[in-house]
């Protein structure tokens, strides 16, 4: 039977035409778009009262859809956080905080593929050209690098007919715009009683265990061990510091932190 496995490949972008400042001006509205969406929500607003909302002149709709979306899996996301701390015994750390609405910085562009953005290979060089529609009848035009063998994949993800490539995310740090794209494709699941490996798996509070097992020798082949304990821990904390800068003014402060929290969270 088929199965979905969704990878995230990532990118740079080399600009060749078009306006960096339109990318800019892109994210910051995410931004606002992302607290309307927050606060939206907070109040009781379904998705379609909120797309109506937060509509703009300035951002393609396409663009806008995929924005809110990426907001209200944070909302979801945080209400899960918040139903575990409320379903522990003795929950560490404070109370799990709802996503700030007050940040003013810019925001990762999310975009659909061959609406916000389209990707194509250049016969002649090989490389991945890049289209980018911030705004309404604005384009930046360019190529991807980026590992020899992430290239490679998202080459072969271009040109394959089983292979989806689906929202991208842009993002800007140390003078430098990033294209995390993420491909989807599907592979074959062999019946549990015919299979060569079996999959233990170890599920608490705190993290889950697999371990990979040949069926027939049952000798371990692999170990792997999620620890989402940690890295809830750790964004609790950022939002805890966060919150308390924003209290303060230490706006500059403020915006290291997002980016020291999104680089652990990746």
């Amino acid at each position: 039977m088929g199965e979905e496995a969704t990878k995230t490949i990532k990118t740079r972008l080399h600009v060749a035409s078009g306006e960096r400042s339109w990318l800019h001006d892109a994210r910051l509205a995410s931004r606002e778009i992302f607290n309307q969406t927050i606060c939206l929500t907070r109040d009781g607003h379904n998705r379609t009262e909120i797309q109506r909302e937060v509509d703009r002149d300035d951002f393609l709709r396409n663009n806008k859809c995929a924005v809110v979306g990426k907001a209200l899996q944070t909302w979801d996301s945080y209400q899960s956080l918040k139903e575990w701390w409320e379903n522990q015994d003795d929950p560490d750390g404070g109370k799990p905080i709802p996503p700030s609405t007050d940040n003013s910085g810019a925001y990762p562009l999310v975009m659909a593929h061959t609406e916000g953005y389209r990707l194509t290979v250049d016969d002649d060089t090989n490389r991945v050209q890049f289209r980018i529609s911030p705004k309404p009848y604005k384009k930046v035009n360019g190529h991807l690098r980026g590992e020899p063998d992430a290239m490679d994949e998202l080459r072969d993800a271009l040109t394959s007919d089983e292979v989806d490539v689906g929202q991208p995310e842009l993002l800007y740090r140390d003078g430098v715009y990033y294209l995390h794209v993420t491909v989807t494709r599907e592979f074959d699941v062999p019946e549990p009683d015919t299979a060569d490996t079996v999959v233990g798996v170890d599920i608490n509070e705190r993290n889950i265990a697999l371990t990979a097992l040949n069926r027939d020798t049952m000798r371990t082949k692999g170990t792997l061990v999620l620890d989402y304990g940690r890295v809830k821990q750790e964004r609790q904390r950022y939002h805890t510091i966060t919150t308390r800068c924003q209290e303060h003014g230490k706006t500059s402060i403020h915006r290291k932190l997002d980016d020291k929290e999104e680089r652990f969270t990746e």
